[in-house]
């Protein structure tokens, strides 16, 4: 497991390096008006590129929840807080593997 920096007020966490290519994140918490975004660096943190989750959707949380997502190995991972208040306070842990988190109609 792998467990994302969340900054407490706007901004982004610590990069940090991912090891596997599938995955599930969880973020839980008190989002109060803030939503996380997931972003992701295929060039060691010069350029950001916001994550998909397997469907093409944004990785991005304003609400406790899961999403699988699919990534090249080696990439760097990073959580960034926006339209936070004083009592947002949330975590974000990245598993290998992915997780039944939702149906979805084709």
């Amino acid at each position: 497991m792998l467990t994302l920096e969340v900054p407490a007020a706007d901004g982004s966490g610590a990069a940090q390096s991912l090891k596997f290519s599938w995955g599930t994140i969880d973020c839980y918490g008190t989002f109060d008006s803030g939503t996380v975004t997931l972003y992701q660096s295929p060039d060691e943190g010069t350029t950001w590129i916001a994550m998909a989750d397997e469907f093409g959707d944004a990785l991005a949380f304003a609400a406790n929840g899961s999403k699988n997502f699919h990534r090249a190995p080696g990439v760097q991972i990073r959580a960034t807080l926006s339209g936070s208040s004083a009592s947002t306070d949330v975590a974000c842990e990245v598993r290998r593997g992915w997780a039944a988190t939702r149906d979805r109609e084709f």
